[in-house]
């Protein structure tokens, strides 16, 4: 079935980058990452009839994901991203992590991207980098993280092998902005929505779950604990890594049955 992919909470974007077949390895480990469940969530979604890898993928966040993917999609951009990490690979990291941490983020796009990398790179347990008030805000430079991160010296080496493996020809007609949830449009064609909201704010998306399903689209909704979504199935996805918190899903296997007739219908 050709489809539309649809993550308007894109985060690392785990389960567009597997269905895509962009990478047999995660981008950056990073705490809320699905990764590790993106196969059962493959699974889940085939069992609907959505087969394949989707015609076109919308991706959108609210924080620096969104215009981070935004930058990795534009092969224009892309480039002086990569160029920026090699050049600090080559400096010791905690003298940059410290330089970028507590300072205004880059105005430029692609240096933008490198510097949120970076810190997410070495961010303390993987802990979500973020702006406040106009700073990077981020979690203490991580020495000695998890054995999964990796030793420092090869953090960043290893982020750019991640990065040059990327298919990105794959990801042609792929859509990423940084913005609302809100605002990621409902396509024409049949679409599955994989909504993956922050853990502080789940409740606040069941409205927009609903809307989706109400529409036509095919929905998982993934959180550690679920909001109210009356008559959806739910289930535990289980994961082989006992460091993974436990996750649910809520989907609806009867999607709505009259499409809006625009994105401005959809979220009247």
């Amino acid at each position: 079935m050709s489809y539309t992919l649809i993550e308007p909470c894109c985060g690392s974007a785990a389960l567009s980058v597997h269905l895509g077949g962009l990478s047999e390895r995660s981008l950056i480990p990073y705490a809320g990452s699905k990764w590790r469940l993106r196969k059962k969530l493959a699974d889940l979604i085939e069992e609907q009839g959505y087969t394949g890898v989707p015609e076109r993928v919308i991706l959108r966040d609210s924080g620096p994901w969104g215009e981070v993917w935004r930058v990795l999609l534009d092969e224009s951009l892309r480039p002086t991203t990569l160029s920026c990490l090699k050049r600090w690979a080559e400096e010791n990291p905690q003298t940059v992590y410290d330089r970028l941490n507590q300072n205004p983020p880059s105005a430029r796009p692609a240096f933008y991207a490198a510097e949120y990398l970076f810190l997410q790179r070495f961010a303390y347990a993987g802990k979500p980098i973020r702006e406040h008030e106009g700073f990077w805000k981020a979690a203490p430079f991580d020495a000695e993280a998890p054995f999964s991160y990796g030793e420092t010296r090869d953090r960043i080496p290893a982020l750019l092998q991640a990065l040059e493996g990327f298919s990105w020809e794959k990801a042609q007609g792929w859509e990423s902005k940084r913005a609302d949830a809100s605002t990621a449009p409902l396509p024409v064609t049949p679409a599955v929505v994989y909504l993956d909201p922050p853990f502080y704010a789940v409740e606040d998306f069941a409205g927009l779950a609903k809307r989706y399903a109400d529409a036509g689209a095919f929905v998982v909704f993934s959180a550690s604990e679920l909001p109210s979504l009356p008559g959806w199935n739910t289930s535990a996805l289980e994961s082989s890594d006992e460091r993974q918190f436990p996750q649910s899903v809520a989907y609806n296997d009867c999607p709505g049955p009259n499409p809006p007739s625009s994105v401005f219908d959809f979220f009247r």
